[in-house]
């Protein structure tokens, strides 16, 4: 299955409008991981699945287990260090 950064949003969240790009260019800047943005209006099972409590919500899976997740705003530093991180593992 590999790695996967799944990226949860919601089209009438500015804060999610607005780290979508930025993920976009970071997740293909390293190109080692499948990238899935789900829209939590069109598949709220999925974010019930997941326990996504806040947007955006970013899950890094491996295999099936959430290796690491984080809710909010989070500056392009601190989300390309985290992506590196878990990279670098395994």
């Amino acid at each position: 299955m590999g790695k996967i950064l799944m990226e949860f949003i919601s089209p009438h969240c500015p804060i999610c409008r607005s780290q979508t790009g930025l993920i976009k260019q970071l997740c293909s800047k390293y190109g080692k991981l499948k990238h899935q943005i789900i829209d939590i209006t069109k598949n709220p099972g999925l974010a019930q699945q997941y326990h996504v409590m806040g947007l955006p919500s970013y899950l890094f899976i491996e295999g099936n287990n959430v290796i690491s997740n984080h809710s909010g705003k989070i500056s392009e530093k601190k989300f390309e260090k985290d992506l590196t991180f878990w990279l670098k593992k395994g």
